[in-house]
C-alpha cells in the first residue's frame, strides 16, 4: 500500500487539490492544541515534518477529546468507545495514543470491585448491602459500624488485614446477614478479595464437588481468600465430614495464616459448641465441638443482635 505521505506529494501537484491542501494544512497548524504541541516540543518544524504528521494532527483534532458523557461506554459516541485521544512529541516523533475516558475508568473500577467478591448461595439483597443503609438502632450495631470503620482505616494506613473478624449472633431476622454483606462490600472497595458463603448450601455443594472433581479447588479457595464471611454457621447438617474434614480444615489453615473470618449464626459460642459436639447420627464428642469453637472464638469478636423488627 502506498504511504499517504507519498500519495499527498503526488496528488498535491494538481492545482485544485494544492489549494485545498494548503488551506487544510493552515487550519490544522493554527489549531490551538497543535500550536501548543509544536511550541512545547522545541523542534525545528520542517515541511517534511509537517507532511509526515499532518494526518495524525488531523485525526487528533477531528475527534472528541473529552468524555462524551454517555451513561455507559456501550453508548459512547467517541471514535473508540470509552477512549479519548492524546497527542505528544517524543524523541522527535508525534505519537497519537488513546486513554480511557472517565466513564470507562468508572466501569473498569466497578468490574474490578465485582471481581473481588465471590459469593456462594447468597441472595442479591445481601450482596447489595451497605454500611450506610445499616440500622443503627442499638449499641451493638453502633459498635459494629465503629469496628468496621477502624478496620478500614487501619488497612488504608498499614495495608494489614485485621487479625480478628466478627461473630454476629442472634435470632433470625436481626440483620446479621445484611451486616456481613455490607462489610464484604466495604472490603471489596479496598480491592481486598472477599468470599461470602451461605454455609448450609455451600456444604451441600461441596458434597457434589466430590464427584465432579472441584472439591479441592473450592476448599483451597475458601482457606486462602483474604476475607472470609460465613453466613448462618451452625444451621448446616452437622456430620463428622463437614465438621472435621471441611470446617476444621478451613479454620486451622486460616488461624495459622492469620486470615480473618466474619461469622453470622443463630447460636452464641456456647450453643455452637453444643451443636458441633453432637453430629447428625447421634454421636457426641464434646472435645471436637470445643476445639472448633475455641478456634472461632480466637478469631472473632462476638456481638449479639437483638431487635423487634424483622430483618434478613
Amino acid at each position: 500500500m502506498e504511504p499517504i505521505s507519498e500519495a499527498l506529494k503526488r496528488v498535491a501537484k494538481i492545482p485544485s487539490f494544492q489549494e485545498r491542501y494548503e488551506k487544510m494544512k493552515k487550519e490544522i497548524l493554527e489549531h490551538p492544541e497543535i500550536q501548543k504541541l509544536l511550541s512545547d516540543s522545541n523542534l525545528n518544524i520542517s515541511e517534511e515534518f509537517v507532511q509526515q504528521n499532518l494526518t495524525t494532527f488531523h485525526e487528533f483534532i477531528n475527534q472528541s477529546r473529552t468524555c462524551c458523557g454517555a451513561q455507559g461506554t456501550g453508548q459512547c459516541t467517541n471514535y473508540l468507545n470509552g477512549f479519548i485521544p492524546t497527542i505528544a512529541v517524543r524523541n522527535g516523533k508525534v505519537e497519537l495514543n488513546y486513554v480511557p475516558c472517565n466513564q470507562k475508568l468508572i466501569e473498569d473500577e466497578q468490574r474490578e470491585v465485582k471481581r473481588m467478591l465471590r459469593s456462594f448461595h447468597v441472595s442479591s439483597d445481601i450482596l447489595d448491602a451497605s454500611i450506610a443503609n445499616m440500622d443503627m438502632d442499638s449499641k451493638a450495631r453502633l459498635e459494629i459500624a465503629e469496628y468496621a470503620s477502624d478496620i478500614i482505616a487501619e488497612y488504608k494506613e498499614t495495608n494489614n488485614l485485621p487479625r480478628k473478624g466478627l461473630y454476629l449472633h442472634g435470632l433470625y431476622g436481626t440483620g446479621k446477614s445484611y451486616i456481613l454483606g455490607a462489610l464484604a462490600n466495604e472490603f471489596t472497595k479496598l480491592k481486598i478479595q472477599t468470599a461470602i458463603l451461605f454455609v448450609p448450601e455451600f456444604f451441600r455443594e461441596l458434597k457434589t464437588s466430590l464427584n465432579d472433581g472441584t472439591y479441592e479447588e473450592k476448599v483451597d479457595f475458601i482457606k486462602k481468600v483474604p476475607i472470609l464471611m460465613l453466613d448462618d454457621l451452625g444451621a448446616e447438617s452437622n456430620s463428622e465430614w463437614t465438621r472435621d474434614e471441611v470446617l476444621s480444615s478451613i479454620l486451622n489453615y486460616r488461624m495459622s495464616q492469620h486470615l480473618p473470618i466474619f461469622v453470622s449464626s443463630n447460636l452464641n459460642y456456647e450453643e455452637l459448641e453444643r451443636f458441633y459436639s453432637r453430629i447428625s447420627k447421634g454421636d457426641i464428642d464434646p472435645i471436637k465441638g470445643s476445639r472448633i469453637v475455641q478456634r472461632i472464638m480466637a478469631m472473632t469478636h462476638p456481638f449479639e443482635l437483638v431487635t423487634n423488627r424483622k430483618r434478613q
